[in-house]
């Protein structure tokens, strides 16, 4: 009777701290994720900005530059480089790690690299490097989670699902989203729906939503008017799109895994590659920023602007460079928002084609489809993207039209591939 008692105890104990650190845990990842968020829009800002020191402007072909996007691209690499040497960083842990401690049995995360983690992609962010800042909150929201569960005074609480606690408060704080935010710990994190998890999952990605809200850092950048769209006319363009951002997944997520065996057999002393990126990125940020940062300006572009076909294709491969390099050069940072980027304007590529994009109503359409299309491939995550449509955007429509796409690209995608850029990354 006494051992009955104390198991009843023990349970509700542990149900009642899980709660408590997934709603903690959000606050905190919140927190966090709002710092990040205004630190990449505040740099990105300066890097548009005119510069009121005229050493720092020069002309060409009747048009003015300045040398900021260069100079802070150094500074961060500079930065980082210092970390790796002092700190002694061998790699920068990720996604990948936190999917990898949540299915072990201990549910270990190392709290320093993932957080040394942390600290190189805020100062690449702040560099204008082109990464990210979904992954490294990610795998903020796991480590601290993590962290939370091994200190002696909470009770004994199941890894997995505090980690998909921390995972979803990133999410739902970062986006706004946190419907997406909680199907993407269940898909991505955990790999399975938990009953168990639910409660805990869900009130980590509410209270960080409700904290993100509060502060009034919460913004929806892929609002905007909808357009009329008749279905019937939009499939042909969905089927090409699904097709073509398949191939643009395919290209982007071999660049990354080439750039870091490519990084790996340059003998350069790991502290200095960074510079590598850091002067691409500066030099490319001077006459393209569009190409640099997070790239919420150039998706909206891609959404609701007409581009030409070249300018696209060259914006694309450019992007495609420059987070790779990024990536495996140790200018750390994710590779979610790079995602989004690149399949936008693959949308908008598709748009350029005879007799695929005649009406104008369907190049948000386009655009907003092959964003969730290659975004849904490289991260493994189909029915997250679906409703991070539904929530960034406020459309039913949009999100029922991506279906189409997406499911073609995923299927491509995880035939030839595997099942995301993160399930590669664990088994090489």
């Amino acid at each position: 009777m006494i051992k009955v008692k104390d198991q009843l105890f023990n349970l509700i104990t542990s149900n009642v701290a899980l709660v408590f650190v997934a709603i903690f845990t959000g606050l905190i990842v919140s927190c966090v994720a709002q710092i990040f968020m205004y630190s990449g829009k505040k740099v990105f800002e300066l890097l548009r900005s005119d510069v009121p020191y005229d050493f720092l402007n020069f002309v060409l072909f009747d048009q003015q530059y300045n040398f900021v996007p260069l100079i802070i691209g150094i500074l961060a690499a500079i930065l980082i480089g210092l970390l790796i040497k002092y700190q002694k960083i061998d790699r920068f842990h990720g996604p990948a790690d936190t999917i990898y401690a949540a299915h072990q049995i201990d549910g270990q995360l190392d709290v320093r690299k993932g957080f040394l983690s942390t600290l190189t992609s805020l100062i690449s962010i702040g560099g204008g490097a082109s990464v990210g800042i979904y992954g490294p909150l990610v795998h903020f929201g796991g480590t601290f989670a993590a962290f939370m569960r091994r200190q002696k005074f909470i009770p004994k609480i199941p890894h997995d699902i505090i980690i998909g606690s921390g995972v979803a408060a990133a999410i739902s704080a970062a986006f706004g989203a946190p419907l997406a935010g909680i199907l993407f710990a269940h898909e991505v994190i955990i790999r399975h729906f938990s009953k168990k998890g639910v409660a805990a999952i869900a009130l980590s990605s509410v209270s960080a939503n409700f904290l993100a809200v509060e502060l009034g850092m919460v913004t929806y950048p892929l609002r905007f008017e909808e357009n009329n769209f008749e279905l019937i006319n939009s499939i042909p363009g969905l089927i090409v799109i699904g097709i073509i951002s398949a191939f643009a997944a395919l290209f982007f997520m071999k660049s990354l895994l080439y750039s870091a065996v490519f990084s790996s057999k340059i003998n350069i002393a790991a502290h200095y590659k960074p510079l590598i990126p850091g002067i691409l990125c500066g030099l490319f940020g001077i006459f393209l920023p569009i190409v640099i940062g997070l790239g919420s300006s150039g998706i909206m572009s891609f959404i609701t602007l007409e581009n030409s076909f070249l300018f696209l294709l060259t914006i694309l491969v450019i992007k495609i460079i420059l987070t790779s390099s990024c990536i495996g050069f140790g200018l750390f940072g994710g590779i979610f928002s790079p995602a989004l980027f690149i399949g936008a304007a693959t949308g908008a590529l598709i748009y350029n084609v005879p007799f695929l994009g005649d009406d104008l109503n369907l190049l948000s359409i386009f655009a907003v489809s092959g964003m969730a299309a290659v975004s849904s491939s490289v991260i493994g995550a189909p029915i997250t993207a679906i409703i991070l449509v539904l929530e960034l955007t406020g459309s039913y429509n949009y999100a029922i039209v991506a279906m189409l796409p997406i499911g073609i690209c995923n299927l491509i995608t995880y035939l030839s591939f595997g099942a995301s850029y993160f399930d590669v990354q664990l088994k090489n």
